[in-house]
């Protein structure tokens, strides 16, 4: 059976997630201050996978390098640079540019087996997926402010993503789909609290605004955070790390179309279209993929 298939809809339902993540994590932002919101996020995610771990004992698995521990602690940079990125140079811009980014490093990660994960070669017939996707991108990026440094920012959240998603799931690899998981969470508070320690926030106060913010605001972000993460690490080693990231990404931008469209009555077409090509892009090439290991399994 051809696993691309089996967990491309999957991914396209993680990047469904990651939108709904987002929604919490910005009205949270709002209430609490962004630099706060992340430290209650990564608390919350780690609270969850504590909880998780009282319901039943999880195995230990082989070691693992030190290095790939920081993949928790990469996610705040994703969220900083991401945030600057919205507010400077617009969401159809920043997601354009950032899924640029993913794809270059998922493509990079792909070819030359990047921290170890699965090597797959380039087919040429893949090269009109990727201009399908491309097109795509073009067209999202379409009524976007253009500023250099903004869009180079964005494209490093990209960068930054996929070797995060891959740190992750080799971590997962080594020991166990839950423990990576609530490592990354324990990396992420760490890192979350030494930039507010680092940005002069108050604990305190901040606290104090909390009891007027909704629970699902507080535990949303990082309850789905667990969810998301686990999913990725679960996925990742399975299918191109490239195909990955930009299924993710449709269904990432089709849900926050959906939310967008509830909550102002504003229906984002040229992001609908642009997703959409990202979206054929990518089944185009998951049908190379098919065609070929039929090729190689008839002439086993």
């Amino acid at each position: 059976m051809n696993t691309t298939m089996i967990f491309t809809p999957l991914a396209i339902l993680n990047g469904s997630l990651i939108a709904i993540m987002i929604l919490f994590n910005t009205l949270l932002g709002s209430a609490v201050g962004l630099t706060f919101s992340i430290l209650v996020i990564q608390s919350a995610g780690l609270l969850l996978t504590l909880l998780l771990s009282l319901l039943r004992s999880y195995p230990k698995g082989a070691p693992a390098p030190a290095y790939l521990r920081i993949g928790g602690a990469l996610g705040v940079p994703i969220v900083l640079l991401n945030t600057i990125c919205f507010l400077n140079i617009g969401a159809s811009l920043t997601l354009a540019c950032g899924v640029l980014g993913q794809a270059s490093a998922s493509l990079g990660a792909d070819l030359t087996g990047f921290l170890g994960v699965r090597r797959y070669a380039f087919e040429k017939q893949k090269l009109i997926g990727f201009l399908i996707s491309l097109v795509g991108v073009a067209v999202m990026a379409v009524g976007g402010s253009f500023s250099p440094l903004y869009i180079l920012l964005a494209f490093s959240a990209g960068i930054i993503t996929i070797i995060q998603m891959i740190i992750n799931s080799q971590l997962a690899v080594r020991i166990g789909l839950f423990r990576s998981t609530r490592s990354n969470f324990v990396g992420g508070l760490i890192a979350s609290a030494a930039l507010c320690l680092a940005a002069g926030v108050s604990l305190s106060e901040s606290v104090r605004l909390l009891p007027d913010v909704p629970l699902q605001y507080i535990l949303g972000g990082g309850w789905l955070g667990v969810v998301i993460v686990f999913t990725i690490n679960w996925i990742l080693p399975r299918i191109p790390t490239v195909y990955s990231s930009l299924l993710m990404f449709s269904g990432q931008i089709i849900t926050a179309i959906i939310i967008d469209a509830m909550r102002y009555g504003f229906f984002p077409r040229d992001q609908l279209i642009g997703a959409i090509c990202i979206l054929a892009g990518m089944l185009y090439n998951v049908n190379v993929d098919r065609i070929e290991e039929q090729k190689r399994s008839a002439v086993s």
